[in-house]
């Protein structure tokens, strides 16, 4: 039994004991990483956190475990969980398939909050689409909290659940502040340090180098329309972590933009993405989840996703999930330099009452914006209305 303990910790967690008790409360919340959009609906100390990347292990959760002879991750989690004791569990993590086994195991309501786009590639959706029947039909969650329909008719393909459409969190929480324009165009960094790899394979027979051939001639599209327009062309850059990765991103773009008058917005945790996305005149990318945010709060925002048409990258496609044609009066999924021109200078002359008027059919395709997240707040009281901000 000694090795099956040992086995069972060196494979799910980095050996990091915590020895108090988890604390008895009304919301538990699953997985670390969800922490900064719990705590926009959450009072802190109505929340337990159950960490599930590794962080650490409940030593005494894991003697409970031991007295009962189980060693496997989803046991662990199910007895910190009823340990607990909550109202809820909830995830802001919408995108691990683990969480949808839970409510096998414990007679307490299980709700997920999707925090980013939904797709195919690297993402939920290809992980369950390879699943059989048999794993999918022990999935369940009770409610989902989604950006759009789309995206809560998919995930019921595959399991089990209710959706409201609610949007995103994080936006939601940034209210739009009426904020003169910048005269600028903002396009928003998709840079991975894997894309530096650029003879492995992104999927099947696509190369990395391949995947982002044709983003260096939108980028310098995009760099000469603006040069024309007196716009000026800003990147914002992606990478936090280390400044390591940041050095890559903008070596990255330097590669690329052939010239000089351009900047990139660096990131760090003092950075007010939403403010800067919402005083641009134009906001512009391939494949972001703040794009989506973007056009939800109203911004001039326009989708180039020219990547290869191969599953499933294609699946990042605008409208993808709801059909929609390969372009449309703010999108272009394919390179096309005319359309890139017609499209471009079309919605940089719109006045925003125009701009308003010709996003507003598509904007349930897209993700709502829903200031101080009033629906999500409203359903979740039902549950637990003294720990809702």
């Amino acid at each position: 039994m000694i090795n099956q303990i040992l086995i069972f910790i060196k494979k799910n967690f980095d050996i990091k004991l915590k020895f108090s008790t988890p604390s008895k409360n009304e919301v538990l919340v699953w997985d670390f990483h969800s922490k900064e959009l719990a705590n926009k609906i959450f009072y802190e100390n109505k929340i337990t956190y159950l960490a599930t990347r590794k962080e650490e292990i409940n030593f005494f959760i894991l003697m409970k475990m031991i007295f009962k002879g189980r060693f496997s991750k989803i046991s662990y989690f199910v007895e910190f969980i009823k340990f607990v004791n909550p109202k809820i569990v909830i995830t802001f993590i919408d995108n691990n398939p683990i969480f949808y086994e839970l409510r096998n195991y414990i007679n307490i309501p299980t709700i997920s909050v999707q925090s980013g786009n939904r797709n195919s590639f690297n993402d939920v959706f290809g992980i369950l689409e390879k699943l059989n029947h048999q794993i999918l039909k022990n999935y369940k969650v009770d409610l989902m909290f989604v950006w759009n329909k789309q995206v809560g008719e998919k995930y019921k393909k595959f399991f089990d659940t209710n959706y409201i459409v609610s949007g995103s969190v994080l936006s939601n929480s940034m209210v739009k502040k009426n904020l003169k324009k910048d005269n600028c165009l903002i396009y928003i960094s998709n840079f991975r340090t894997m894309h530096l790899k650029k003879n492995d394979f992104a999927c099947k027979n696509i190369t990395w180098s391949e995947f982002l051939k044709d983003e260096v001639e939108l980028l310098n599209y995009l760099y000469i329309f603006c040069k024309e327009k007196k716009l000026k062309l800003k990147i914002l850059g992606k990478y936090l972590n280390t400044e390591l990765d940041k050095k890559f991103e903008l070596e990255y773009f330097k590669k690329i933009i052939n010239g000089e008058n351009w900047d990139i917005i660096e990131n760090n945790k003092d950075r007010n993405t939403y403010e800067i996305i919402d005083q641009a005149k134009i906001v512009a990318g391939t494949n972001s989840s703040l794009l989506f945010e973007s056009l939800g709060r109203g911004n001039k925002t326009i989708f180039y996703t020219v990547r290869p048409n191969v599953y499933p990258i294609n699946t990042q496609t605008f409208g993808y999930l709801s059909n929609k044609p390969f372009k449309g009066p703010f999108w272009i999924n394919k390179l096309d330099a005319k359309y890139f021109g017609e499209m471009t200078n079309k919605v940089n002359d719109l006045s925003q009452i125009e701009w308003n008027n010709l996003i507003n059919p598509y904007l349930d395709d897209i993700v709502k914006f829903d200031p101080n997240n009033s629906i999500i707040k409203k359903r979740l009281k039902e549950f637990v209305v003294n720990a809702i901000k």
